[in-house]
């Protein structure tokens, strides 16, 4: 130190215990300003998982972008770009068994000697990312009166009807089904951040890091989930690209996983063995935690259409 500044970065002397007001005016002019920490943040940020969070716990703060504005630069420029794009974040068809048997070619040859009629039963649901909101989803609709009557002898119209009725109205109208999720999807995403903080501080308890440690990794952690979700989406809405079915899934899933990894590797700095072990841990309750939330907040959605 020399004086009230860091001779080598710069950063203050300053441990931010103010008032909340105080804090709140900083931060926005911090979100809104252009400067060099920006770009010395980006390749960090993209290809090193993991450093940018391991510098904030050791006091390098004035060198890169802080979390916090990183976070919400990248999640309003999804949001943005989706909107701007005309694209759906989900859609669903309804595809037959003879298409499943185009997709495997080993279980048609397979099934070479089974008659045709034997092959028309079932189907399945294909789920494609930042699709024509305006394809229409080939999925049965339900038939309303007579779930009503059905529901009516249990107690649970009055509960479950306007659910079945705004599941009809998004497969007639894709539009709302994806309004739905674009008005909820945001809310969803700022509640996990913190959970998901709070998952890892469990995880690492003994380590006795503040839990402001981990929230900076919850939002550097999905500030990368919001910047592969807007490549995706460039991808698909100016370059053509299909994002249909597993393979979508997995590619943002697998890499997602392997970003995750070596960020708890680089930021904790643990064993192999035991990041692996909390890596699974926290893979999974997360996972499950965000599905259900995410058919939770759908079901309300459609249930309160107006």
């Amino acid at each position: 130190m020399r004086g009230a500044f860091c001779h080598v970065c710069g950063q203050k002397d300053d441990d931010y215990r103010r008032p909340l007001l105080t804090l709140s005016n900083e931060f926005l002019g911090d979100v809104f300003q252009w400067d060099s920490r920006v770009l010395r943040s980006i390749l960090p940020f993209l290809i090193l998982p993991g450093t940018l969070t391991r510098a904030y716990m050791r006091g390098r703060r004035q060198q890169f972008v802080s979390p916090l504005r990183l976070y919400l630069v990248i999640s309003i420029a999804f949001f943005l770009v989706l909107a701007a794009s005309d694209r759906a974040i989900f859609g669903f068809t309804l595809a037959g068994t003879r298409d499943l048997l185009q997709d495997f070619p080993e279980l048609s040859e397979q099934l070479e000697g089974v008659a045709p009629e034997h092959l028309e039963w079932g189907g399945h649901v294909e789920v494609g990312m930042f699709v024509d909101p305006n394809t229409q989803a080939n999925i049965p609709a339900i038939p309303i009166d007579d779930m009503e009557d059905l529901l009516e002898r249990s107690g649970l119209a009055g509960s479950l009807m306007p659910l079945f009725i705004g599941y009809n109205a998004a497969i007639e109208d894709p539009r709302i089904f994806n309004q739905v999720l674009d008005d909820w999807v945001p809310l969803l995403m700022v509640i996990l951040v913190p959970f998901f903080a709070l998952i890892m501080g469990m995880l690492y308890v003994r380590r006795r890091l503040w839990f402001i440690d981990h929230l900076v990794f919850s939002l550097h952690y999905h500030s990368f989930m919001f910047a592969v979700l807007l490549l995706m989406l460039a991808l698909s809405a100016w370059f053509g690209v299909t994002l249909t079915g597993l393979g979508a899934a997995f590619f943002f899933l697998v890499l997602m996983g392997a970003y995750l990894f070596i960020a708890m590797l680089r930021a904790y700095r643990g064993g192999v063995f035991k990041t692996a072990i909390k890596f699974m841990i926290l893979g999974s309750v997360y996972v499950n935690v965000f599905m259900v939330s995410l058919f939770m907040i759908t079901a309300w959605g459609l249930a309160h259409l107006r």
